[in-house]
């Protein structure tokens, strides 16, 4: 009898739990129906313009612009719909009319979207971010530039309206990014002067010039520009009315690698032109010109007439730099430096002392008394005592701590045996030679001699090693007392 009550019982519980799960599955229903909580249809908006007054958002290194997606309703279930970008879609509708003549597409690799746009629960519309490269704005800076984008694909069942899958986004760069706020990558000027200011190297045959290249705006990332050589800026110059110039052959000077690189948050990099430092005193009578443009900038775009610059070389006042405190204008007398031979065994040119360098007092020499003794009508300017014979070599009347330069171009490494020619009625003189202002002899002493006669000119030997390259050589006069003809070289080794 019990067993029987609690069957009756558990059959009596079960079928009211069936009876309350039906009743609750028609008010959901019910509920659902009600509220019309069911697919929905998705759109794009069919063209956004950006410009003034249009919503973005605009970084040192992008253009953020948010894209509205709307349903026909509120959303009743989360789910995604597939997005995608293309250029050949504004392509097509510049050359159709559709799109004003000139609008560029926005490139591969410029702008990013999302792939894939998640559509949260009970909301009409929702938003994704089309990111692109403020680079790609400023290089085509004054353009309107476009990009397609389209929908596909949205899952559990919704659609898309009709004509609403894809939306034209025009971008106005001049609107969307200030001018004063451009980054512009030039020259500081469209002309460089040579020499002015030390703004030289020398290395030991080369005239090194360093140009710097600027980046106006706030820097960012690393980024390189190009450098080309291009005589025709040169050429320009020219014509414009530099009649005393000539154009430096591209095969005679060097950019490196022809590329400049911007470190990152740096506004200002550095490219170097070389050229041999002979050949540009060979010919003073006219300027060099050497013409550079720069292009195809990784990041924003080169600027306008600064893109492009002419170094103009002055071989007739060209200087180099010193080790000491002498001036920097020094430059040969002949216009062409002494040539001291590399061969082994073989002497070279002789060095009269009167030919020491141009530039005058603390540069091509230096003389105690601002007053002339011998030849007084060669050289008439500078103060050095040359001795009244023919032809005009010599100096005499010399005084302690005074001195000469003369420009030399070294032919090879190697062990050298410099002759200088003294005539001295005794031996109480003293000379050092010194090379780019290093002592290269220490203190030596004169020999005397024969017959007393200054005249007599014998040579005072000296070894010392020397570099290939252009160099200064000094002949400093510890304590004069005698007169100078001049120097030799003899490579030794």
């Amino acid at each position: 009898m019990k067993k029987v009550f609690t069957l009756l019982h558990f059959c009596l519980f079960a079928t009211s739990a069936l009876v309350f799960t039906s009743c609750e599955k028609e008010k959901l229903d019910d509920v659902l129906s009600k509220e019309q909580l069911g697919n929905v249809e998705v759109s794009l908006a069919t063209k956004t313009e950006i410009g003034t007054g249009s919503a973005f958002t605009l970084t040192g290194g992008e253009l953020t612009v948010p894209v509205t997606v709307n349903f026909s309703t509120a959303t009743a279930k989360a789910f995604t719909v597939q997005l995608s970008a293309n250029s050949d879609t504004i392509s097509n509708l510049v050359s159709a009319g559709t799109l004003a003549t000139g609008t560029v597409p926005v490139s591969s690799g410029s702008f990013s979207i999302p792939t894939v746009l998640n559509v949260p629960i009970g909301v009409t519309s929702t938003t994704f971010n089309l990111v692109v490269s403020r680079s790609f704005l400023e290089v085509n800076y004054g353009k309107t530039v476009a990009l397609a984008l389209k929908m596909a694909s949205p899952a559990k069942g919704n659609s898309i309206a009709q004509g609403k899958n894809v939306s034209i986004i025009t971008i106005k760069t001049s609107e969307a990014i200030a001018a004063a706020d451009v980054h512009y990558i030039g020259f500081s000027a469209k002309t460089l002067m040579i020499p002015v200011k030390n703004n030289f190297r020398s290395g030991s045959a080369d005239l090194i010039i360093d140009i710097p290249v600027n980046l106006t705006g706030v820097a960012g990332p690393t980024f390189t520009v190009d450098v080309s050589k291009d005589a025709t800026v040169s050429q320009a110059l020219i014509t414009g009315g530099m009649s005393d110039a000539a154009v430096l052959a591209n095969d005679r000077f060097s950019i490196g690698t022809g590329k400049v690189i911007f470190d990152p948050s740096k506004n200002v990099a550095t490219m170097s032109v070389s050229t041999n430092f002979s050949q540009l005193l060979m010919r003073t009578d006219k300027k060099w010109l050497i013409g550079l443009t720069l292009s195809n900038p990784t990041k924003y775009q080169t600027g306008g007439e600064t893109k492009s610059i002419v170094v103009v070389i002055d071989a007739n006042y060209l200087s180099r730099p010193y080790i000491g405190s002498e001036s920097t204008q020094v430059r040969p007398y002949t216009g062409v430096p002494f040539i001291i031979s590399g061969t082994v065994g073989k002497v070279s040119e002789f060095i009269p002392a009167s030919i020491f360098d141009l530039g005058g007092e603390g540069v091509g020499y230096h003389n105690n008394n601002q007053s002339k003794n011998g030849a007084s009508a060669f050289r008439p300017t500078e103060y050095v005592d040359i001795v009244d014979e023919i032809p005009r070599r010599a100096i005499g009347w010399t005084e302690n701590n005074e001195w000469l330069n003369y420009t030399v171009d070294v032919e090879a490494d190697g062990i050298y045996e410099l002759r200088a020619f003294i005539g001295s009625s005794n031996n109480d003189g003293r000379y050092s030679i010194l090379v780019d202002g290093v002592d290269m002899t220490g203190i030596l002493a004169n020999a005397k001699t024969g017959d007393n006669n200054y005249g007599n000119y014998q040579p005072n030997l000296s070894t010392f090693a020397m570099k290939k390259g252009r160099h200064i050589v000094k002949f400093f006069m510890n304590r004069g007392a005698y007169d100078f003809q001049g120097l030799q070289f003899t490579r030794k080794s």
